[in-house]
Formats: structure tokens, sequence, C-alpha cells
């Protein structure tokens, strides 16, 4: 899915970008999601960056201003990107074992299309979030802006809050490949 054009800064609730709301959304940890009812058992890759795959899919914008004016907000923008390169550096050396495996035959090629591994979206792909652009949202904080958001598009948290619904499960080649299939 390609990123739209990002709205107007009046279109969305950059004041819900504070240091207050940052580090409380932080503090709830939200991207412990990604850890419950994966479609796949989890691996190491997975546990040691779960927060990386949850930010690939939930940046906010921080203004240069904002930086500036708090170093909290300053060392979580940097620390964002930071994560993303070693988590990304990570995902492609397992990545390429699993290559190997689909050379070798150890695999089936259709396991490209499973869950697990939908984890960053590529660039030019939806991953840019901003708080209070979803309709009817309007939010006291990020957390409750992030549950509009979440609930609006389950892609953000990899289906992992209702993984019974992923779209890679009605692949038919797919179908109980990766969870136990009711029929």
């Amino acid at each position: 899915m390609a990123n739209p054009s990002p709205p107007p800064l009046g279109g969305w609730r950059d004041d819900l970008v504070d240091e207050s709301n940052v580090r409380n959304l932080i503090e709830s940890a939200p991207w412990e999601i990604l850890a419950a009812k994966s479609l796949l058992s989890r691996s190491e890759v997975e546990d040691e960056h779960l927060r990386a795959y949850w930010d690939s899919t939930h940046v906010f914008p921080v203004s240069i201003a904002k930086r500036r004016a708090s170093r909290y907000l300053d060392a979580f923008y940097t620390d964002r990107k930071q994560r993303r390169s070693r988590a990304g550096a990570r995902w492609k050396s397992f990545l390429q074992q699993v290559l190997i495996g689909l050379i070798r035959g150890y695999c089936d090629l259709d396991l490209l299309l499973g869950p697990f591994f939908l984890h960053f979206p590529r660039p030019g792909e939806a991953g840019a979030w901003y708080p209070g652009v979803e309709d009817g949202a309007d939010s006291a904080d990020l957390l409750a802006a992030l549950t509009i958001a979440d609930t609006a598009d389950r892609w953000r948290n990899h289906y992992r809050d209702v993984p019974e619904d992923h779209p890679a499960l009605g692949i038919a080649c797919l179908r109980g490949k990766f969870m136990p299939s009711s029929s």
C-alpha cells in the first residue's frame, strides 16, 4: 500500500507530539503487541527488534523545533532511526538464511507470503503515522490516538491483535500452514 501524501500540518494533531505524551507512549511499550499471538513461533531476531518493527508502522513526525526544544524528543528521534538500521541489517541477514533454505528445498517459496515475513514496509509504503488524522479521532493523548489508528489499520500491528484475520491466510496454498485450520 503506497503512502499517501502527508496531511497538511493543520490536518493532524501535532500538538499530541510533546515530551510528556511521547514518554507516556514509550513507557506503555506498545510494541509488546507484536510479541503476542504470533502466527509462527517467534525467533530471536524478532524478539530483539520488536520495537523497531513497531516503529516501522508507527513513525510519527517530530519537528526540528520540538527536537531542539527537548533533549528527550531529540534522543527519541535519533534512537528510532538507529533501531531501524540495526533491525534492518539483522533482518536481511536472517532472510539470506531463508533464501539458502529455499534454494536447497528445505522450505516452500510460499513461505515468503506468510505473516511472519511482513515486518518492515518498504520505502514508499505505509508506515508514517499522523496522530489524529483518522476519522473521528479527537484524542486526548498519543495513547488514545494509537488505539484509534491501530483499530482503523490492522497492518500497523501486523495483525497480531487479530491473527485469524490476516490476509495471507486467505491465500489457498497458505491456508492452515501458519495456524491450525478449522476445517
